[in-house]
């Protein structure tokens, strides 16, 4: 549901998905994701680890 996205998020729901899926298949370097969508590294692992958007990984059955 979009009404789950923080109105200070930096990312729409596509862009968090396709963070995923870098970091999953190791395509780009956390620093050149960060780069890429203004996004603190730290983000970028929190995102790919699942403590930011959890929903979108439980949704497209990313856990574990």
């Amino acid at each position: 549901k979009k009404g789950n996205i923080p109105g200070h998020a930096k990312l729409n729901e596509q862009q968090a998905l396709e963070v995923i899926f870098l970091t999953k298949h190791r395509l780009l370097t956390h620093k050149a994701i960060s780069r890429r969508f203004g996004i603190a590294e730290g983000t970028v692992g929190n995102i790919s680890e699942g403590r930011q958007w959890k929903r979108l990984h439980a949704a497209h059955g990313l856990d574990g």
